[in-house]
């Protein structure tokens, strides 16, 4: 019985995005060599010819650019006799749907996005990164090689699952930024300085995002929502309104929230 290819026996990353060169540097370090193509410029015969001879082509580019890129890609592979290598984009929000030009010159293709902010610079880890895949058969098959070589852990997903599967990596990165920002900037009106008021707040954030993380959103809610402090609510609400009005909705939103985790809590 002949075995399976190996579809990481020859990898192209196209797109040398902080998320490409961080899947470059990843499977190097893991004993697998890619070849890193720019995404933007035109290929010369030696990335022609490494494209054509490729068993795996991970497209590392912004979403807007991944069907032309495809495009380019598959034009690249017309004429060639060479076994049609699967086809991967690395993007939260999209499915393999993108990669289309692709398909049809006979690319098995999905989409296999890291739940991590790749840098390129190697100080963001990829081993115990769980990546979401979605796709073709054989493309998630490789997609799923990819994964486990870089020290991840891969998840199946349904084209329909991308953008909530997105969503939720936004809410627990830029989403906590924003919420950073916003404490920061309370802080400053309070006479801290910039650099003073993320000091201040890095202990208490902290102890928070570990505590949900290891306990759980519920266990581990603190603060006024969670004592049903209606007094000290009503306050933050007056203190908002005179101070930092544009803040409002947030603060509800995430009123809200509490409550639902306090009721949980209780349950």
């Amino acid at each position: 019985m002949l075995a399976k290819p190996n579809p990481l026996q020859r990898v192209v990353v196209v797109g040398r995005s902080r998320a490409g060169r961080a899947i470059s540097r990843g499977l190097a370090e893991a004993g697998e060599a890619a070849v890193l193509l720019p995404g933007s410029a035109t290929w010369d015969e030696e990335g022609r010819s490494a494209i054509r001879a490729a068993t795996l082509l991970v497209v590392a580019v912004p979403d807007r650019f991944l069907a032309p890129v495809a495009e380019r890609l598959a034009a690249a592979l017309l004429g060639s006799a060479a076994p049609r290598p699967a086809a991967l984009h690395l993007s939260g929000a999209r499915d393999d749907s993108e990669l289309h030009a692709l398909a049809g010159v006979g690319c098995p293709t999905a989409s296999c996005h890291p739940v991590q902010a790749l840098d390129g610079s190697g100080s963001a880890p990829l081993a115990g990164v769980v990546y979401g895949i979605q796709g073709s058969p054989r493309g998630v098959e490789a997609a799923r090689a990819l994964a486990v070589a870089l020290g991840g852990r891969p998840h199946d997903l349904g084209a329909a699952d991308k953008p909530l599967w997105h969503l939720a990596a936004v809410l627990a990165s830029g989403g906590v930024v924003g919420l950073l920002s916003a404490a920061r900037d309370l802080l400053v009106l309070c006479g801290l300085t910039t650099a003073e008021a993320l000091a201040a707040l890095g202990p208490l954030a902290r102890a928070a995002l570990e505590g949900a993380l290891e306990r759980g959103p519920e266990a581990a809610l603190t603060g006024p929502v969670a004592r049903g402090d209606e007094a000290t609510l009503a306050a933050h609400r007056r203190t908002l309104a005179e101070r930092d009005p544009s803040r409002a909705a947030l603060y509800e939103a995430l009123v809200v929230e509490q409550e639902r985790l306090a009721r949980a809590r209780r349950a």
